[in-house]
Parts: structure tokens; C-alpha cells; sequence
């Protein structure tokens, strides 16, 4: 999905079907568009492409900055892990 403010790409989410869980990925906003519902949009769109399929759960992963969107949304925190960097 693409968000779309006076013909520019501003923000996108990408929604995966292939398993009884949908899965978002990739949900992110152009920082000169942040906090105008353009994150928001785009995820209540891809999880009503969902439950028009018949799909009954979802699952995303959550930086710092989307956290409390996808909370007002309705998402709840089921597991957290940590991201390591390969020693180079």
C-alpha cells in the first residue's frame, strides 16, 4: 500500500497473506509527513484487507517512534527482542 499526499509517495505498508496470521512490514512515513495519520491510514487499510479475506490475527514489529500508533490502534505488546550488531 502507498500513502499518497498531492501525487507524492509519503508513506507505505506492506501486508503479507501467504499464512492464517497477516503480517505487516515495512510500514513507514516520510518524516516531513509524520503525525497526520498517514502511518495510521495505511495499517487500519491493510488490516481491513485482512479481515475482508478472512483473516483473524495480525502481527507487526514496532520501532520506538510507531509503537503508539499501532497501540491506538489496537496492536498489544506480545514478545520484545533485542537487536545485535555482528561484531566486524
Amino acid at each position: 500500500l502507498a500513502g499518497i499526499i498531492d501525487g507524492r509517495t509519503v508513506g507505505t505498508c506492506t501486508l503479507s497473506v501467504a499464512t492464517e496470521t497477516a503480517a505487516l512490514y515495512f510500514i513507514a512515513t516520510d518524516p516531513a509527513y509524520r503525525r497526520r495519520g498517514v502511518a495510521t491510514a495505511l495499517t487500519q487499510a491493510a488490516l481491513d484487507i485482512a479481515k475482508r479475506i478472512g483473516m483473524r490475527l495480525a502481527t507487526l514489529q514496532a520501532s520506538a517512534v510507531g509503537e503508539a500508533v499501532y497501540r491506538r490502534i489496537g496492536f498489544r505488546t506480545v514478545t520484545t527482542y533485542r537487536h545485535l550488531q555482528v561484531p566486524t
